[in-house]
């Protein structure tokens, strides 16, 4: 046994090599502040200092990759196949609806496509919920697979601003500009957030206190030196909202560097004078629901500061007025929509000054209507959900605004009645809706029962302006599709990820012996495209799903015969070998 006097040097040396080991680690991870602090340009589209991390880039998703292309070994699952399939399947015909005598099908226009992943704080996909709180897709929840991907590609095009949610993350609120035809990313990561601070002042330059302000989501109230503060804020392009009674709110977009701190008057929000708008109806013409009044810039570069999704829509029944105040000085629009009534003229032109207020008589004249009685299998239904879309609401809404700006791409608007109207039936199960055949001849009608079990579907014509319709619902039938895709020649599994209308599905593995089956699609024509590794291996431009469809995929020679175990070696990943195998 060794003495006392032998074992010190020994416990000395450990001690001394674990403190090395600390000093090490701290070295590594303490990271010296810059040189100053990171100016942030509160008018900024585009962060001009660091951008983020594409939350997409491979660092991020390593993790990821290797759980989807490492399956357990088993004799089913076995593959050295390093990549996987990617298959893609875009819906571009719903054959659920009914069909079109003419023009654009049921169901056109939704082309806008949002994509992106959202990653925590240590680069790790998040089971995160976005969710489109506000513009023509408002409601529209995309959930995020176990990587934090989403998507979708059958959206509305138009302003949106989406709201990220989701388990141990800050979650963010930023503003998307969805074009027919075109992508749009939105990456975020809550790795090296950021302290972020200003001032909420008047048009003089004086501190506004108790101003309610809204930062990626965030919401604090200034103190008596009109300071905001936010001790975290993800990095990227942040969306602004200030309001304060008595002022004209304000929004804009923060673009956000990671890992920094902003220091005090970097940030100044002015907050300017109101104007005050009085509404009132000139006719009680069309109802009896009230009417919905939209304010909108009078052009698309005014007044983008102003937050006009908080105050659309505004309803302005009978002959009581309705003062809408703390409105931005300048030229806006007043559009108003009522059942069996439109305005006369289409849209009012207003100058609102600040400090004034402003009086507009809305005239409506009657218009065409559909009408209808809505029967269940035990008489009429009370409180039916309507809902009448044209057939393809994008090119719809072109028609309606007379002007060539296109508003809705540049100001965030909800879902237009001249293209999107919902209402519920009343309590005799009698629905009245206006047609406005004029913008789209051919128009959805959707009624749903107030439980959700009974549905139906129907085009409307022209031909069916001002009569009495009676809609019939039926047991809600859910129709689906299957796609097999036979992979011919395989000796082993192989790794498929199959992505539905821009949704990432879980990864999976295909047995050597098993097709490739997607279920639960809907019943339509897909565009549908296959890539291994950069490698197209299918591309069809009108494949039609309806009940149970077929299709072979020729492999390439390398998607059959798997990677080495060097190629595995050389990206860091675990060469798989069968069970007993020799290692």
């Amino acid at each position: 046994m060794a003495s006392r006097s032998d074992s010190s040097p020994l416990v000395l040396a450990v001690v001394a090599l674990f403190l090395g080991a600390v000093a090490m680690v701290l070295l590594f991870v303490w990271e010296p502040a810059g040189d100053g602090p990171q100016v942030i340009d509160p008018l900024a589209t585009t962060p001009e200092a660091e951008v983020p991390r594409d939350p997409g880039d491979p660092e991020l998703v390593a993790a990821e990759q290797r759980e989807a292309v490492a399956p357990t070994p088993t004799t089913d699952t076995f593959t050295t196949v390093l990549w996987p399939l990617d298959v893609v399947l875009d819906l571009v015909e719903d054959r659920t609806l009914p069909e079109v005598p003419a023009g654009r099908p049921l169901g056109s226009g939704r082309t806008a496509r949002l994509a992106g992943r959202i990653a925590d704080a240590y680069g790790k996909g998040v089971r995160a919920s976005v969710r489109i709180s506000d513009g023509p897709n408002a409601g529209r929840v995309l959930e995020c697979d176990a990587s934090g991907r989403y998507g979708a590609n059958d959206l509305y095009p138009g302003m949106a601003i989406v709201d990220v949610t989701g388990p141990n993350i800050l979650g963010s609120r930023r503003e998307v500009r969805l074009r027919q035809d075109k992508e749009e990313l939105l990456n975020i990561s809550y790795a090296r957030p950021s302290v972020v601070q200003g001032q909420i002042v008047d048009e003089a330059g004086e501190p506004i206190a108790g101003a309610f302000v809204r930062l990626d989501g965030q919401e604090c109230t200034t103190d008596e030196t009109g300071t905001f503060y936010y001790i975290e804020v993800a990095a990227g392009l942040c969306l602004l909202e200030a309001t304060k009674e008595g002022f004209a709110a304000k929004r804009m977009v923060l673009g956000v560097s990671g890992g920094n701190v902003v220091q005090p008057g970097k940030i100044k929000v002015a907050l300017g004078r109101p104007a005050t708008l009085r509404l009132v109806l000139a006719a009680d013409i069309g109802g009896p629901e009230p009417a919905e009044v939209y304010l909108m810039p009078a052009r698309t570069n005014f007044e983008r500061s102003y937050p006009w999704h908080l105050v659309n829509p505004i309803r302005v029944g009978g002959s009581t007025p309705v003062v809408i105040q703390d409105l931005p000085e300048g030229p806006i629009h007043v559009r108003a929509y009522r059942t069996g009534a439109i305005a006369d003229p289409a849209y009012m032109q207003v100058s609102l000054h600040a400090g004034e207020e402003e009086k507009v008589s809305i005239r409506l004249k009657p218009a065409k209507v559909v009408a209808g009685n809505v029967f269940g299998p035990d008489g009429l239904v009370a409180g039916a959900h309507v809902r009448l879309t044209a057939a393809d609401p994008p090119n719809a809404l072109q028609r309606h605004f007379v002007t060539t700006d296109e508003l809705w791409l540049d100001h965030v608007l909800p879902p237009m009645p001249a293209a999107i109207q919902e209402l519920d039936a009343d309590g005799n199960g009698h629905f009245r809706v206006t047609s406005w055949s004029d913008l789209s001849p051919f128009r959805l009608l959707e009624v749903t029962s107030p439980d959700g079990k009974l549905a139906a579907r129907i085009c409307l014509g022209p031909e069916l302006d001002d009569k009495e319709i009676d809609i019939h619902l039926e047991p809600v039938v859910e129709r689906t599709s299957t796609l097999v895709v036979d992979l011919p020649g395989r000796t082993q599994a192989l790794p498929v990820t199959v992505n539905v209308d821009g949704l990432p599905g879980e990864p999976r593995v295909v047995p050597a012996s098993d097709p490739l089956v997607v279920e639960g699609l809907k019943p339509g024509v897909y565009r549908m495209r296959a890539v291994w590794h950069g490698e197209r291996v299918a591309n069809d431009p009108a494949l039609v799903i309806d009940g149970e469809a077929h299709a072979t995929f020729v492999l390439p020679a390398e998607a059959i015969e798997g990677q080495s175990e060097e190629i595995w070696r050389k990206l860091d990943m675990p060469y798989p070998r069968r069970e007993g195998a020799a290692q």
